[in-house]
């Protein structure tokens, strides 16, 4: 039986070791000494590897870029999210496309068996199958998940020496642009269900917001459920940032952009080295390109536990509950002025007072106090859970009875021009049957009389503020559909600059389009007078 490459390959190392205390070996009457291949030792002996140990050909990914690749793998498996197969597969294919120089070639990619190769090559990996699992058993958060992460999260503050001004709070949160919620009325109704009809719009859109522990904030990032960007939406907002996806939800593409954008509104207010980035990981848009980016720029992405962010997410404990009670309350108000659907376009030019009534700095810092961040008070969260954690109950309190005491029809103040009408009439019946009216009928008119001037100034005010917003529409639904070029996360000072550079080659265009009547009409007109003076023009 022939021998194996393994046991010739086992053998020639042995002669190497030996080799090597020997002075100018003769290589070829050892080989034949020890029956071994010449060349294949002559090879070894002169540092050649063997194929085995041999990095292959045809290998897209060199030692480095592999070593960032696990480094990546690594970080998603410690904050327990680790990747799936089409995961590893993106990041590899963009440490590729970041490494090509060459323009004119796409960037290579990985094969169809690539993965399987890794794999091989590397066996701390192992491949497994994630067990599903009751959402309300996953989301479970005890009290050692939470000091673990409370003693990992004050670690990381004390060895980088954050303060509170670098530690921020990043997350999304989504509206169904003309949606409101219920809202509080009065009436004399005490039990007969009370609905209000609105016309609403159910498109959606996200808004990415990011808050520090001092009650900062940066201007934030829109995404609206659509193809294109409209111009005319940039004539509506202010510093807000604009991006459309087709479901208006966050992705890949738009994240890095938005990292991207975080760097660059926040570095100059770094007090320290590094800065920490609470996130939510459920639903996190975490690729290779994102990860690298805040390891390049001293930006530490700090996550939440699983399922916990009601517990330690300041922006979900103290900011997006008041964000969705003012937008509903706008979304009401609007409605009740005669908006018949609330569009994008008024959907972004409230957005504007809604973050000024909900982004306040006392709101921001309680959501941090309330969540033990800062100050640091675990003992907040731990509470909390000791309380979940034991069996309690809650008494359902009947509501008090209403009596319902209203006064007779005879006695009510009338309400209604056709009521006071009936009270004339019946005040002048009983002029003609009395011939002295009575002093209390004569008090009920002259109340219901002031009551109804009363009514008629609010309703003149409600529909002058109604006209005023119908109006503000108006303006809003004339401006330009014309959309934009641009792509990605857009801030209206790149409109404007492409609007000046469109502008100047309209101008250029019309330049070009009056030279033939120049040369046709104003020339020889010039011509003709300037030679009635004694001058000549040249050509």
């Amino acid at each position: 039986m022939p021998e194996s490459n393994q046991s010739i390959e086992s053998r020639i190392q042995s002669a190497i070791l030996e080799l090597e205390n020997v002075e100018s070996p003769n290589i070829s009457a050892w080989a034949r000494a020890r029956n071994l291949p010449y060349q294949r030792l002559l090879a070894r002996y002169k540092g050649r590897c063997s194929f085995s140990e041999r990095t292959p050909n045809g290998r897209k990914l060199d030692e480095s870029q592999e070593s960032a690749l696990c480094r990546y793998i690594d970080f998603l498996d410690s904050i327990y999210l680790p990747p799936k197969r089409p995961a590893i597969t993106a990041a590899a294919n963009a440490i590729l496309a970041s490494s090509h120089v060459d323009n004119s070639t796409k960037p290579p990619t990985i094969g169809s068996h690539w993965l399987q190769r890794f794999l091989r090559r590397h066996p701390e990996y192992n491949c497994r199958r994630q067990r599903a699992m009751d959402i309300d058993r996953k989301k479970c958060l005890n009290k050692q998940i939470a000091r673990e992460w409370f003693d990992s999260y004050k670690e990381t503050i004390a060895k980088y020496s954050i303060t509170a001004d670098d530690i921020w709070n990043f997350d999304e949160t989504g509206f169904n642009i003309g949606v409101g919620r219920d809202q509080w009325i009065i009436t004399h109704e005490p039990k007969r269900q009370i609905t209000g009809g609105f016309n609403t719009n159910r498109e959606y859109a996200t808004a990415i917001e990011a808050v520090s522990a001092t009650g900062s904030t940066i201007a934030p990032v829109v995404i609206l459920s659509a193809k294109l960007l409209l111009l005319r939406w940039f004539e509506i907002v202010g510093d807000e940032r604009i991006a459309v996806t087709e479901t208006g939800y966050l992705n890949n593409v738009l994240a890095l952009q938005w990292i991207q954008l975080f760097n660059k509104l926040t570095k100059d207010s770094v007090k320290g080295t590094h800065r920490m980035l609470l996130y939510n990981q459920f639903g996190s848009h975490l690729t290779y390109e994102f990860v690298k980016y805040c390891e390049d720029h001293n930006i530490i992405l700090f996550f939440l536990p699983p399922h916990s962010s009601h517990l330690l997410q300041p922006l979900d404990i103290g900011v997006f509950s008041a964000y969705k009670h003012w937008h509903s309350e706008w979304v009401y108000d609007a409605t009740v002025a005669g908006y018949k659907k609330i569009t994008k376009d008024d959907f972004l030019s409230a957005i504007a007072q809604i973050r000024q009534k909900t982004f306040k700095p006392s709101t921001i810092k309680l959501g941090f106090r309330l969540t033990g961040l800062w100050p640091t008070n675990p003992a907040i969260v731990y509470n909390t859970l000791e309380d979940l954690e034991r069996d309690f109950g809650y008494d359902t309190l009947s509501p008090p009875s209403s009596v319902a005491t209203s006064d007779s029809s005879d006695c009510s103040t009338p309400k209604t021009a056709q009521r006071v009408k009936k009270l004339e009439e019946r005040i002048e019946e009983k002029i003609n049957r009395i011939q002295q009216p009575s002093r209390r009928l004569i008090q009920k008119l002259s109340k219901a009389t002031t009551d109804l001037a009363h009514l008629v100034v609010e309703l003149k005010q409600d529909i002058e503020r109604g006209d005023y917003v119908r109006e503000q529409r108006h303006t809003h639904e004339n401006r330009s559909r014309r959309a934009s070029k641009l792509t990605g996360i857009v801030h209206s000072s790149q409109v404007e600059r492409m609007k000046r550079i469109l502008k100047s080659g309209d101008n250029l265009k019309a330049l070009m389009k009056l030279r033939p009547y120049y040369r046709r009409e104003v020339l020889p007109e010039l011509k003709r007078v300037y030679k009635a003076k004694g001058y000549f023009i040249k050509k």
